[in-house]
């Protein structure tokens, strides 16, 4: 029997090792929400998890392909295969470039376990200067010279006004553009003008550090993500 729900987790892109012992898991994108959600809970709401596990899907593009079902299947087949599996509160992803009628199929698909994000990827709130600017610092390889704030909201004003950032469709760039722009495109890029090439933004390891330093600094930043993933968890 465990071999078969480890087998099906496989495909989830998570270990036993992730959900043993929890009573529920809330699947995030990937990796760097895994690391990131508890972190953001804890510290701007003062809540804890207790029983629940944040779990990263791997292989998030099955959701948004021709076999979007195949996770809530693989995830069917486990509930059903055993009563050692914890329920799945709900799948939270990035809605990238989908449209408002993909993602509503999907949420049917789910039969609405899916939500989406209130920005279109997680990397979107973690465009902040401030943050960007002490980490990159804290990088000895990165440049001679320290990178400034202003310099980090040089870059992210031209890449606001830059339409390549944002999903086909739009007319103009939004107001709320921050919410919109293709985050991790823009850190990705941020990372090298300002380093001259020599480092590159690696997503799990910079995004973990401009989230802690986030955290510990102003942590209210993080407020509208904390009241979204709480109101996915169980009552306290």
């Amino acid at each position: 029997m465990l071999a078969l729900i480890d087998a099906y987790l496989s495909d989830l892109g998570a270990r036993l090792s992730d959900v043993f012992g929890a009573d529920n898991v809330l699947w995030v994108e990937g990796r760097t929400e895994e690391a990131c959600f508890p972190k953001i809970l804890k510290v701007v709401a003062n809540r804890s998890l207790k029983g629940t596990a944040v779990v990263g899907i791997i292989q998030t593009g099955d959701l948004q392909g021709r076999d979007r079902k195949k996770i809530f299947e693989i995830y069917r087949r486990l509930s059903g295969a055993t009563s050692l599996m914890p329920t799945a509160l709900a799948f939270c992803l990035d809605s990238e470039c989908m449209s408002e009628n993909d993602k509503q199929d999907l949420e049917r698909s789910s039969q609405g376990m899916v939500h989406f994000l209130p920005k279109r990827m997680y990397e979107n709130f973690l465009l902040d200067a401030p943050a960007i600017s002490a980490v990159v610092n804290a990088i000895p390889e990165f440049r001679a010279l320290p990178v400034t704030e202003d310099e980090v909201n040089v870059v992210l004003n031209a890449k606001r006004a830059d339409r390549r950032h944002y999903c086909q469709g739009f007319q103009q760039i939004p107001q709320d553009w921050m919410s919109y722009i293709d985050g991790a495109h823009v850190l990705s890029e941020i990372f090298a003008e300002l380093s001259g090439n020599h480092v590159s933004y690696e997503k799990m390891r910079h995004s973990v550090a401009i989230t802690d330093w986030i955290l510990h600094n102003r942590p209210a930043h993080f407020r509208e993500l904390a009241n979204w993933i709480i109101a996915l968890l169980p009552a306290a």
